[in-house]
């Protein structure tokens, strides 16, 4: 656009150099008129300047609305690698775990979806733990905890048996996905799953009062992975806590 305007600019400058040439003196003189005058040249519009360096990168989220909520990085990465300790996500139900290994990252969430830590290890990113941090709403009954895994029942490897997750309670079940599949849990969000992978689904709440916080986690694997990474994955949801 600035390119653009400062063209027309120099177009009409020139024509009107033009013009004055060819009108000769004896023409101003007739009509009594001063020469025709090229109108001053105007700067073009300033352009919005960058913000600096440091403000640009204080951002942890790039164009594509990507967060992460473990892991305090400023690049644009599409995993962080998480550091042994305790680590806090503060979401709107935050959450606290400890990672005793450098094996785990963080994966970046899509900010638009429902808050969501995706973990995943290292050397094999395709082995994951989600936890998902659905909404608040009544207390539930075990019937109505059963009820949310009802979408998942057609993968299901065998019956939902109790569960618990740090301070939240509820049920597991085991799914083996024989083509791809997307399903919802109510109050999280959808969860999509792939043939090659098994999976252990947890529908959990956190009582609050007379009210519970949904709580869904997943651990995936591919089928030969999954036994090995149970294990690992378990290890770190013994140090979970929600608040």
């Amino acid at each position: 656009m600035i390119r653009s305007i400062a063209s027309t600019l120099l177009g009409t400058a020139v024509a009107a150099v033009v013009i004055a040439g060819c009108a000769g003196p004896d023409s101003s003189a007739a009509s009594g008129s001063s020469p025709a005058s090229v109108p001053p040249a105007t700067d073009p519009a300033p352009t919005a300047s960058a913000p600096p360096a440091s403000q640009a990168a204080a951002s942890p989220t790039p164009a594509d609305g990507g967060v992460f909520f473990l892991c305090p990085t400023t690049t644009d990465a599409d995993a962080c690698p998480l550091t042994p300790g305790a680590l806090r996500a503060d979401l709107h139900d935050a959450f606290e775990l400890v990672v005793s290994d450098e094996g785990w990252q963080e994966e970046r969430a899509p900010a638009s979806e429902e808050p969501s830590v995706v973990l995943s290890r290292i050397e094999a990113p395709e082995q994951r733990l989600t936890i998902d941090i659905g909404s608040t709403g009544a207390l539930l009954d075990d019937a109505a905890l059963l009820a949310l895994l009802a979408g998942a029942a057609p993968l299901q490897t065998g019956e939902p048996v109790a569960a618990s997750v740090g301070n939240a309670t509820g049920y597991q079940v085991e799914l083996a996905p024989t083509a791809a599949a997307e399903f919802a849990v109510p109050g999280a969000g959808p969860i999509v799953v792939e043939p090659g992978h098994r999976y252990r689904l947890f529908a959990l709440q956190r009582p609050m009062d007379q009210e519970s916080g949904i709580k869904v986690i997943l651990i995936d694997a591919p089928t030969d992975e999954f036994a090995t990474f149970e294990t690992t994955a378990a290890g770190l949801l013994d140090t979970l806590t929600f608040d």
